[in-house]
């Protein structure tokens, strides 16, 4: 139980500081085989039940015009808190899978399940729970070292979520970057989105 109010306390600090995990399903079984191989940093995860869905997990540092993705906070301080890098993408994917493609607190998700209330004290859920996004649009690729003009500007931030960008709204809301958010509200945030997102339409959902 320990645990798993602590993995709660840290998945709630990555997302309001703009961490999440991303995932897209690719159409070959070899293309999400080899983008998980190459996986020197253990923040990638191929589900080994679905051999097409790949994710990865980051933060997006929004301290300069040309956002970008980077590292996810504290990655090697992990270990002290009974955490490792591996279940975090793996966890948060099977969180989202397990609420039906939405984004739910780990303590929410407790509130009417006595039955995971049971697999809490038993050590067997956790409460890794990054904001996810799944989405077709999704880009992956290496932050650290992109190539190309736009990469180095956009980076692979998800501005879609979910069929038809049903998702886009709850994604950013989990991070505090939806449209009542004070980022928003203050026209930071929507300069930021105009300007490294000019070519994605979420305007209506987001």
């Amino acid at each position: 139980m320990t645990q798993y109010f602590k993995d709660t306390l840290i998945t709630g600090a990555w997302a309001s500081a703009a961490c999440y995990n991303k995932c897209v399903r690719t159409s070959t079984a070899e293309e999400a085989q080899n983008f998980c191989k190459d996986n020197p940093l253990k923040i990638k995860y191929c589900p080994p039940d679905d051999e097409l869905t790949m994710c990865q997990v980051q933060c997006f540092s929004r301290r300069e015009l040309r956002s970008l993705e980077i590292d996810l906070h504290g990655m090697q301080q992990l270990q002290q808190y009974g955490i490792n890098i591996e279940q975090v993408a793996k966890d948060s994917y099977r969180h989202y899978i397990l609420h039906k493609d939405k984004f739910v607190s780990p303590v929410e998700s407790l509130r009417n399940d006595v039955m995971g209330m049971d697999r809490v004290i038993n050590g067997a859920l956790s409460g890794i729970a990054l904001p996810t996004c799944m989405s077709p649009d999704i880009k992956m690729g290496d932050y650290r070292n992109p190539t190309g003009l736009m990469n180095k500007y956009h980076q692979q931030f998800p501005f879609t979520c979910g069929e038809w960008s049903s998702d886009t709204y709850d994604f950013m809301e989990a991070m505090g970057l939806h449209r009542e958010g004070p980022s928003f509200l203050s026209g930071q945030l929507w300069a930021e989105l105009q300007h490294i997102a000019p070519n994605v339409s979420f305007r209506d959902t987001y």
